[in-house]
């Protein structure tokens, strides 16, 4: 476990190990997790002029959350996308918003996604894909790999901060079944079973892009107004928080400045190291890891592996047999494989679609 104190310490000198006018998107950032992550990153980022895109359905949260930035951070910028990230199509033109106002030299060093729906219920998306599983992997994976190029862009010449943090199951999960598109599940079966999709997906993006590092975290119990949405599942969550909240739940504040530890510490690199670099290279790849603590293994046992499956403690999940044998037996390969083909099955040329994606733009001076 990594102890409260030891996060605190390293946050607080995150001015001193990010680039001066870092960009950061926040994918699901107008409540809970996302957005106490977001609080947390103004707040120590602030001196360094930070440039923060956050997206999220709810325009008004929006507007308030930029003035509520706009006090915790006054040299950073900050541009609200407001969109619905179920829809892949929509998704994609979020990304070319962002791409085309950063431009050619564009760079991304930290993508935190948080974006998700507590629900039992089977439905589909005007798309085709069931809601649960097209916001969780389908849409995530998505929005990560459009935006890579602009991760990598960073971290191609020197040591610096690219990272891509994904808020949902890090190291739980089941057996896949033969179908990978899970329609013969039922939704909790599901769910699981996109948690061990999204680990081996990301393990495999990992592999293929060494400058970026990938962490993908089980939040543990967080108290959110997530919780108090009507459904059998948010019931079950709030019962089973309100007889044993007081020691099971991470309080929201605690939340937030741990997931920030998991997104800009270097106990989790990618796999291109500094040493990696020219001797003349400056820079590093996040806040130094603490006194007492060792770089991060991944799935596949090793340090450095550059993708990481943590706790909401922050402590790996480096020993799950299951994924470990899935990986061996080329099982990510097929599993991304999967993904590319939904990709092409609803974004062919021909099934392009503009979609109305709303963007409010608030310069914090």
């Amino acid at each position: 476990m990594v102890l409260l104190p030891a996060v605190l310490s390293a946050n607080s000198t995150l001015p001193s190990h990010i680039p001066h006018g870092s960009v950061s998107v926040f994918a699901g950032a107008t409540s809970g997790i996302g957005l106490a992550t977001l609080t947390a990153f103004a707040k120590h980022s602030c001196g360094t002029r930070p440039r923060i895109y956050f997206i999220g359905r709810n325009a008004e949260a929006g507007g308030r959350i930029t003035q509520e930035l706009k006090q915790t951070c006054p040299d950073g910028e900050v541009v609200f996308i407001q969109a619905d990230l179920s829809l892949l199509r929509i998704v994609d033109e979020v990304c070319s918003h962002i791409k085309e106002r950063e431009g050619k030299e564009g760079k991304i060093n930290l993508l935190f996604v948080s974006a998700g729906i507590i629900s039992m219920d089977k439905q589909d998306t005007s798309e085709g894909l069931d809601l649960v599983t097209a916001i969780t992997l389908y849409s995530r994976l998505r929005l990560i790999t459009n935006l890579l190029p602009l991760l990598q862009q960073g971290a191609n010449s020197s040591p610096v901060l690219s990272r891509v943090v994904n808020i949902f199951a890090g190291g739980k999960g089941s057996a896949l079944p033969l179908d990978l598109s899970l329609r013969s599940l039922s939704a909790l079966a599901a769910r699981s079973a996109t948690a061990t999709m999204t680990n081996l997906a990301m393990s495999h993006l990992a592999l293929k892009h060494p400058q970026v590092s990938f962490v993908h975290v089980f939040p543990g119990f967080v108290r959110t107004k997530n919780q108090d949405i009507p459904g059998f599942l948010p019931f079950v969550i709030r019962t089973v928080m309100g007889v044993f909240g007081r020691w099971i739940c991470v309080g929201l504040e605690e939340s937030g400045e741990r997931h920030l530890f998991h997104a800009t510490n270097e106990r989790y690199p990618p796999v291109r190291g500094i040493i990696e670099f020219d001797g003349d290279a400056k820079g590093s790849t996040g806040t130094p890891v603490p006194e007492g603590l060792e770089v991060a293994k991944g799935p596949d046992g090793k340090p450095r592996s550059g993708m990481y499956c943590l706790n909401w403690d922050g402590e790996e999940d480096a020993e799950n047999k299951v994924l470990k044998q899935y990986i061996e037996n080329g099982m990510r390969e097929k599993v991304w494989e999967h993904v590319e083909e939904v990709f092409r099955g609803i974004l062919g040329p021909t099934a392009y679609v503009s979609c109305s994606t709303k963007s409010v733009i608030q310069k914090l001076d």
